[in-house]
This record gives C-alpha cells, structure tokens and sequence, in this order.
C-alpha cells in the first residue's frame, strides 16, 4: 500500500471492517429510533427536566432556553410593554403542569 495501491485482500479487509460498522450504526440507530434502548431510562431522565424545568431553564444556554419556550408555546411569543403574551400553550405541558400543582 506504499505506493498508493491496495492488494485485493487489503480491499476485502477493508471492506469486511466497512461492512460490519455499517451493521453496528444500522443496529443502534433502529433501537434508538424504536425506543428499545432503554425507554425507562430515557423517560427517568424527561420526567426529571420537567419536574425540575425552572432550574434547568435558569442554568441553560440560550439557545436551550429558545428550545425550551418552543417547547411550552406552541405560538409565538410576543414582547410588548415589557410583558409577553403568546396564542397558545403546550396542551400536553398544561397537564402536566396542572398535575404537579395537585401534589
């Protein structure tokens, strides 16, 4: 290979090495897609963002925080008099929101 040329069985090395990391990525990527990965786990850690949302807000960046008010208002947010309003809110947020006050 010195000289910019494979062998043959260098190619079907290669190939061998290519071919099994291209199983391994399709391997994960349908277990993170169907959620069989671990769903507890993911669900643990939704379940502990949102019941502790005004922390992990107050310590994101803004880019998160952008993703976050994204998240709760399904509208936009309008500035205006150094208030904001929006049209609509998360119904699914709302639920949750309203089960949390309960307890």
């Amino acid at each position: 290979m010195l000289d910019g040329e494979i062998t043959s069985g260098e190619y079907k090395d290669i190939k061998s090495n290519q071919e099994n990391t291209i199983e391994e990525l399709i391997t994960k990527k349908s277990l993170m897609v169907s959620g069989e990965n671990n769903p507890k786990e993911y669900l643990n850690s939704a379940f502990l963002i949102l019941m502790n949302l005004d922390k992990a807000y107050a310590m994101a960046t803004l880019e998160i925080k952008n993703h976050i008010l994204g998240s709760i208002f399904s509208g936009k947010i309008v500035f205006e008099n150094k208030k904001c309003r929006t049209t609509e809110l998360n119904q699914v947020l709302s639920l949750i929101t309203i089960k949390k006050q309960r307890f």
